[in-house]
C-alpha cells in the first residue's frame, strides 16, 4: 500500500516509514497540500493528513482542509493525523469530520499496531472517501469520536459558521477587541455583533463540552445584565477567535461553507 503523509514536519513520514519497514508498505512524505496536485490522479492508497502547516496566515494550501478537499476529489481515502494536545487544531478536526469523511483520527505518536489496524481497514474497503455531512461516514477510531457529531444532531461547525457573515465576524474578532471596531470592519450594525456574540458564546461552551466528551448541543446561557453580558461575551468569544485564528482565516473554509449552503 502506498501511503502519503501530508505534514510539513517531514520527520513524521520518516518515522512511519521506519515503523512499517518490512511490511511491504511504501511511505511518501508531502510537506504541503499543494504537492497533491502533482503526479497521477490517484497515486496513493491512503493519506494521513496533518491539519495545519507552517505557512503565513490565510495562505492557500496552508491547512489540512485543503488537502482533504483535493483527496476527496481524487477518491483517496484519508485519515486525520494530529496530536491530541494541540488545542488550537480542534476546530480543524471538527470541520474535517463535518465536511469530509475521514477514516478516523490517528495520533502522530500512535503505536505501530494501531497504524497497521488502520491499513487493514483500508485494505478491507471499510472507508469510502468523499465529502458529506457528519454522521454519514464510516466508523471512526475512539480518539476521533469527540470531534464527530452524533447522528441526528446539527454539527457544531454549522452553529459556529452559519454563513459567510459569521466567518467575516470571526475573522474580525481575531484582529479587533472593540465592538464598534468589529462592526465597522465587517460593515454591520453593532447590534449585529451583539447577536453574533450571544449565539457564539453558547457555541463556544458547546465546543468545550464536546472536547471534554460531552454532548454536541447548545445550552441556554445564564441570564446577565445586558452591559455585563455584552462585555463578558466579547472577551470570551474574542479569546476563542484568537486561539483559533488560523482556522478562521483558512481560505478553504469559505468555499466549504458555500458548497454546504447550495
Amino acid at each position: 500500500m502506498h501511503i502519503a503523509v501530508v505534514d510539513d514536519y517531514i520527520q513524521f513520514a520518516a518515522t512511519l516509514a521506519e515503523a512499517l519497514a518490512g511490511t511491504g508498505h511504501q511511505v511518501t512524505g508531502l510537506v504541503s497540500p499543494a504537492q497533491l496536485r502533482e503526479g497521477p490522479a490517484r497515486p496513493y492508497d491512503l493519506a494521513l493528513v496533518d491539519m495545519d502547516f507552517s505557512r503565513p496566515l490565510g495562505a492557500p494550501d496552508a491547512t489540512g482542509l485543503a488537502a482533504l478537499d483535493r483527496l476527496a476529489v481524487s477518491g483517496v481515502p484519508a485519515a486525520l493525523f494530529a496530536m491530541q494536545e494541540e488545542e488550537n487544531r480542534a476546530l480543524f478536526l471538527f470541520a474535517a469530520f463535518r465536511f469530509f469523511r475521514p477514516l478516523g483520527l490517528l495520533d502522530k505518536h500512535a503505536p505501530r499496531d494501531e497504524v497497521l489496524r488502520l491499513l487493514d481497514r483500508v485494505a478491507a474497503g471499510s472507508g469510502p472517501a468523499g465529502s458529506g455531512p457528519a454522521g454519514s461516514g464510516p466508523a471512526v477510531e475512539p480518539t476521533g469520536a469527540r470531534y464527530r457529531t452524533p447522528a441526528g444532531v446539527r454539527p457544531l461547525i454549522d452553529h459556529l459558521l452559519r454563513s459567510d457573515l459569521d466567518l467575516a465576524l470571526w475573522q474580525a474578532l481575531t484582529r479587533h477587541h472593540r465592538r464598534d471596531t468589529i462592526a465597522k470592519a465587517v460593515t454591520v450594525h453593532p447590534r449585529t455583533v451583539d447577536k453574533f456574540l450571544a449565539h457564539q458564546d453558547q457555541v463556544v461552551t458547546a465546543v468545550e463540552t464536546a472536547l471534554d466528551g460531552g454532548p454536541h448541543v447548545l445550552q441556554d446561557a445564564p441570564p446577565l445584565p445586558p452591559d455585563a453580558a455584552r462585555g463578558a461575551r466579547l472577551l470570551r468569544v474574542g479569546e476563542f477567535a484568537r486561539l483559533h485564528r488560523r482556522f478562521f482565516h483558512d481560505p478553504t473554509l469559505r468555499d466549504l461553507i458555500r458548497r454546504r449552503d447550495r
